[in-house]
C-alpha cells in the first residue's frame, strides 16, 4: 500500500470569469450556470463545499433548461504515467450535456477541468476531461515529505518612554514542510506534448506565483483516487520563496526525475 498526494491550487471565481455556458437536448436547449465569487480547489467529488466541482454542479442543476441534475466528480491516476494526473467527469442524469466553450458568453477557464479552451465537448450524456487538470496534480510515484516543522513566530519590541521595554508577538509559528518527489516520470515531469497541462512543470507556472496549495492524501493500493474530502486534508501551503527557480533533476540511468519544493503554512 503506497501513500499518495493530491495537489491541487487554488482557483479565484469572480465576475471575469463566472459564467459557463452548456447545451442540452442536442444543444435545443442552451443556459448559462453562473458561479458564485470565492476561492475553490478542484479536488473532490461535488458533494463538499470549497471544492469548485460543488459549485459547478450546484449552478448546472440550477439552470438546467430541461430540469436535469449533474454528477461532477475528479478522478487521479497514480501509477499510469502516460493516463490522465487527473480528470474530471460531468454526468447528466438524463439527455445530453455539451460545453460550450467557444460560445461568446462563456467565461469560465475550462482548463481547470482538463477541457479545452478553444472548442465546444462532444454531445453526450456527460463529460470527461480531454486532458488532465491544470490547477490539480499528482506523481505517478508516491512523494515524500520531509523536513515538517515550525517556522518561529515574528515578535516586535517597543520601548516606553519611562524605558521600560515591552516585547509584542506579531505572528504565530507556522508550519513548514518540504515536499519531495522522485523517479517521476518525464510525461509527469517536464514535457507532455499531447497533454502539456499533466506535468508538474506546466503546474509550476501558477504555484510559484504564491496560489495556495492544498495537500490531499490518500494511502491505497490502486491505480486511482477518487472521492476525496475534507477528511484526506493534510493543509494549505504558499511557496516560502515565491517566483523562485525550480530544479528537476533527470536520474542518471532511466527518463525519470526528481525535485523539492519548499512550503509554508497557508494563513487565510
Amino acid at each position: 500500500m503506497a501513500k499518495f498526494y493530491v495537489l491541487p491550487l487554488a482557483v479565484v471565481i469572480d465576475n471575469t470569469n463566472n459564467v459557463i455556458r452548456f447545451g442540452e437536448n442536442s444543444g435545443a436547449s442552451v443556459a448559462s450556470a453562473t458561479l458564485s465569487f470565492g476561492t475553490y480547489h478542484v479536488y473532490g467529488d461535488g458533494t463538499e463545499a470549497g471544492d469548485l466541482l460543488t459549485e459547478i454542479r450546484t449552478q448546472l442543476d440550477a439552470s438546467s433548461p430541461l430540469g436535469q441534475t449533474y454528477t461532477v466528480a475528479l478522478t487521479s491516476v497514480l501509477v499510469e504515467p502516460a493516463s490522465f494526473c487527473a480528470y474530471v467527469t460531468i454526468i447528466a442524469s438524463a439527455g445530453d450535456f455539451v460545453l460550450l466553450t467557444t460560445d461568446g458568453a462563456h467565461t469560465f477557464p475550462s482548463d481547470v477541468i482538463g477541457h479545452s479552451l478553444t472548442a465546444d465537448s462532444a454531445f453526450a450524456s456527460g463529460l470527461l476531461s480531454t486532458k488532465s487538470t491544470s490547477r490539480t496534480w499528482v506523481s505517478n510515484q508516491p512523494p515524500t515529505m520531509i523536513d515538517v516543522g515550525s517556522v518561529s513566530g515574528m515578535v516586535a519590541q517597543d520601548r516606553t518612554p519611562q524605558g521600560q521595554m515591552h516585547t509584542f508577538v506579531t505572528a504565530d509559528p507556522v508550519e513548514r514542510r518540504t515536499l519531495g518527489f522522485s523517479h517521476v516520470h518525464e510525461s509527469r515531469a517536464i514535457t507532455n506534448t499531447l497533454d502539456p497541462w499533466r506535468t508538474f512543470n506546466y503546474f509550476w507556472r501558477h504555484m510559484r506565483k504564491g496560489d495556495p496549495l492544498r495537500i490531499y492524501e490518500r494511502e491505497t493500493v490502486a491505480t486511482s483516487i477518487a472521492g476525496l474530502s475534507s477528511a484526506d486534508l493534510v493543509g494549505t501551503y504558499v511557496m516560502t520563496s515565491p517566483l523562485e527557480t525550480l530544479t528537476i533533476d533527470r536520474d542518471s540511468r532511466v527518463p525519470t526525475y526528481a525535485w523539492e519544493i519548499e512550503l509554508v503554512e497557508y494563513i487565510a
